[in-house]
């Protein structure tokens, strides 16, 4: 996330495509007020153009240019509405640019041969572009640059280089650029700097959302995570119609580990069991510690069947685990309460129901996985 290069507006790397769309709103409303105030300047120039031209034909097509150019920039107005991808903003802005630029050399060669009247709107105009224009720096500078090159173009032939008339409007025209250069790469790199500063907020946040979600004893998800997530599975699975089924683990004989071997020796054991079990269910299922040493597992989009066979599996994976605590092997056996939803019960009613069979499999003697009561014994 950090800009690779040093320049006047830095790049966000990877994330440059993200803050295109962050900012695209942004950028229609500015040059919507920037397309506004130009057209409104271009249409009280009318006054200019009948000044000096009166009622002729000539005035008449200027006239025609303003309207024109009026009406293709509320065409692009309304585009600029419905746009959805920074590229699509940058073709619109782009061809209403070039057309303005045009329309704009069209009026001033029309003007009479040794007016320099123009340069102060052309001035405004060149700032105002380098504030609209919602493109890469280099398209910006080239557009901007072809606005420039007409401008000078036009000041040469109409007074003589080096003269006192022509330092004065070049003089106009490169603070213009200097100008609307520096304040709209400002503006640019303030704005891509607030959005790094709000990414890696958003990164703190979530980064300590997920610490706050986690055991720091057995690094597997904590009992919050649990009953957030779960919540949420069984709304999804409520909402498609998929069954969905919940065990609760507790660990045999536990207490005598840290009565004989101490709480330290019990906290090692908790670490490898969580991790044999975390390693050993699927990408989709949730796996929690919920305390002490009992653990939790909803299985989304699992039947009794398939749930029954994936506990058999962890009971028969704990038993054969070769456990070492404090140099010596440690044997460790598990119990588990199983039970089933297709969308009827919430996740507390659920985890009621689980306890229940995990104390009927605790009530048998341990070591295997019992479903709620009135289903069948799942084999250790």
């Amino acid at each position: 996330m950090e800009w690779r290069h040093l320049h006047l507006e830095p790049t966000l790397g990877n994330l440059e495509p993200a803050y295109r769309r962050h900012v695209l709103s942004f950028e229609v409303a500015q040059i919507r007020m920037v397309v506004f105030i130009l057209n409104i300047l271009s249409m009280f120039l009318i006054r200019t153009d009948y000044g000096f031209f009166g009622p002729s034909r000539l005035f008449f097509a200027l006239v025609l240019a303003r309207l024109g150019v009026l009406a293709f920039s509320a065409v692009v107005l309304v585009k600029l509405g419905k746009v959805t991808a920074p590229r699509t903003l940058e073709k619109w802005v782009g061809a209403l640019t070039l057309v303005g630029i045009l329309v704009a050399q069209f009026i001033q060669w029309t003007r009479p041969f040794d007016y320099l009247g123009y340069v102060p709107v052309s001035s405004l105009s060149l700032f105002c572009l380098y504030l609209v224009l919602p493109i890469q720096l280099r398209l910006r500078l080239a557009l901007v640059g072809l606005y420039t090159l007409f401008d000078f173009i036009n000041l040469t032939l109409r007074a003589p280089l080096n003269t006192a008339e022509w330092r004065s409007a070049a003089m106009t025209i490169v603070v213009a650029n200097l100008m609307g250069l520096f304040i709209s790469s400002l503006v640019h790199a303030n704005r891509r700097f607030n959005y790094l500063l709000l990414q890696r907020e958003r990164e703190a946040n979530q980064k300590l959302h997920e610490l706050a979600m986690i055991d720091p004893l057995t690094l597997v998800k904590n009992r919050r995570m649990f009953l957030e997530q779960g919540e949420a599975e069984i709304d999804r699975c409520r909402r498609y119609g998929s069954p969905l089924s919940l065990a609760l683990i507790d660990l045999d004989q536990f207490k005598q580990v840290n009565d004989t071997l101490g709480h330290h020796a019990g906290d090692e054991v908790l670490g490898h069991f969580a991790r044999l079990m975390d390693g050993n269910t699927r990408g989709q299922d949730l796996f929690a510690r919920l305390g002490g040493d009992e653990f939790g597992l909803i299985m989304p989009g699992t039947d009794p069947p398939e749930a029954g066979r994936i506990m058999a599996r962890l009971v028969q994976l704990c038993q054969a685990a070769d456990f070492q605590v404090l140099g010596q092997r440690m044997p460790i056996r598990m119990s588990v309460g199983l039970t089933h939803d297709q969308g009827q019960h919430s996740l507390d009613a659920l985890m009621r129901q689980a306890d229940q069979a995990l104390y009927a499999a605790k009530r048998a003697g341990g070591d295997q996985a019992v479903w709620q009561e009135g289903k069948t014994h799942v084999p250790g």
